[in-house]
């Protein structure tokens, strides 16, 4: 019965020890993403909008992905591929001003960005970026002067 009221007290006393000191130069821990944060959100709506893509509605998924860049995708991985879709979306609208664009912007945040060997060889949107591509690593060659036609 001793050794229990010893025990007992012992548990008692020891919960009532005060915590070590917190180191101030230790940064407090990253808050994690919840349902209502932006980065949470934009990742959702980027899920989403891959899905949609997935499913062939085309519209929607133009839509999410907008959405997604416009509330931050936290990685820039996932924002080239946000508008890689969109580029696609663009060539499988007959857009081709648009899926320029959409490739230039790409090349811009990433000058070194190639498209998947399939991806590349799709009729649609691969002669596009090919072109896009082009330009942008050879400027030279494709901003010749026109030539003068002198009359003789």
């Amino acid at each position: 019965m001793l050794l229990y009221i010893l025990a007992l007290c012992a548990l008692v006393l020891g919960a009532c020890a005060t915590p070590p000191p917190v180191n101030e130069e230790t940064p407090p821990p990253e808050p994690i993403p919840t349902e209502n944060s932006l980065e949470f959100r934009a990742k959702s709506t980027y899920q989403n909008a891959l899905e949609l893509y997935a499913a062939g509605q085309y519209d929607a998924a133009q839509t999410q992905f907008q959405q997604a860049l416009k509330l931050g995708l936290p990685n820039q991985e996932d924002t080239i591929n946000a508008h890689k879709h969109i580029a696609f979306i663009a060539c499988i609208e007959n857009k081709k001003s648009d899926c320029r664009e959409s490739f230039k912007l790409i090349l811009s945040l990433d000058p070194n960005f190639e498209l998947s060997k399939s991806e590349a060889g799709h009729p649609l949107w691969g002669p596009v970026y090919r072109s896009v591509k082009k330009e942008a690593t050879d400027p030279v060659s494709n901003k010749r002067p026109p030539r003068s036609r002198s009359k003789k």
